[in-house]
């Protein structure tokens, strides 16, 4: 009896601290320190570029001028409903604002020139129409627009972009080296 009550204790105890040890590292990689996701799962569907556009001008801001898609957020340049320049750090999954930060105002060379020009979704759209696809960022430079994504033919290119036309430019291939793919010597 007291063989057996042994057993089932150590098969109880076993499979509890083999339940946790599997669970933990899904844990620790789920939630950083400061309670951002991070390493989510797979099957969690990220909001396109666009319906994260969407989703902002909702709220009020406006006048986007770069996006960045990081593993756990994206960083967006933008102007808030106060007409104040600011940097954000969004929920890539559900669109929300995790932080806010105003920058510092200069003067812009000439808004009225700017005016004429595509706005970040429309450059979106006309890179994805020529076949680029993975957009990991738009940004608005002083002539134009720069682009990160990948080419038709598979390989990682930064893009100039024309910012009335949306024709590019200039394309180069990016430089990937085995620690921006995650790999050790």
């Amino acid at each position: 009896m007291r063989a057996r009550l042994l057993i089932a204790t150590l098969a109880l105890g076993g499979g509890i601290l083999a339940g946790g040890t599997m669970s933990l590292p899904a844990l620790a990689q789920t939630f950083a320190s400061n309670g951002v996701v991070r390493g989510a799962a797979p099957d969690v569907v990220q909001l396109t570029l666009h319906e994260v556009q969407l989703r902002l001008e909702a709220m009020g801001y406006r006048e986007l001028t770069k996006i960045v898609r990081e593993p756990d957020r994206l960083r967006i340049k933008a102007t808030d409903s106060q007409g104040r320049r600011v940097d954000l750090a969004v929920d890539p999954v559900h669109g929300d604002v995790l932080d806010a930060e105003v920058r510092r105002s200069r003067v812009e060379r000439t808004e009225v020139d700017r005016a004429s020009w595509l706005t970040l979704h429309q450059v979106q759209v006309k890179l994805e129409a020529m076949g680029y696809r993975d957009i990991e960022e738009i940004e608005r430079e002083r002539n134009g627009y720069e682009a990160k994504a990948t080419s038709a033919q598979g390989q990682r290119v930064k893009l100039a972009v024309a910012p009335r036309s949306g024709e590019v430019s200039e394309g180069r291939a990016e430089r990937v080296t085995r620690a921006a793919i995650g790999m050790s010597d």
